[in-house]
């Protein structure tokens, strides 16, 4: 319709303003607050908020971003035990290539627990 009789419809709607006061006064003035910075911080801390019960909400965020952190340091651990055990089995067979008796490597374990 626009290019048919050269008009352009994109204007607000008349009674926009009429929400301005409810929106304001609930929300705040929009100098107060911007989505643009740190987004990805507000998507981590929206999935930990629906989560919740809705009740006492900043501590069950607290034990969810605690417990999530504890996960990731717990997975950066075995990666690490992996990778370091990938190592050492590549240098045990590089030095014992010529021994045809194939043996399995073993590598003590520590008992170390995780509490969540």
């Amino acid at each position: 319709v626009s290019a048919e009789y050269g008009k352009d419809f994109h204007f607000p709607k008349q009674y926009a303003p009429l929400h301005l006061y409810h929106d304001i006064t609930h929300k705040g003035s929009t100098i107060n607050y911007t989505t643009q910075i740190g987004e990805g911080f507000q998507q981590e801390s929206q999935a930990a908020y629906f989560q919740t019960n809705y009740k006492n909400v900043g501590k069950q965020v607290f034990t969810i971003d605690a417990n999530k952190e504890v996960l990731a340091y717990i997975a950066m651990d075995i990666e690490t035990y992996d990778s370091e055990l990938k190592e050492l089995k590549a240098l045990y067979d590089d030095n014992h290539e010529e021994n045809n008796t194939s043996k399995e490597l073993t590598v003590p374990i520590d008992n170390n627990h995780w509490r969540l």
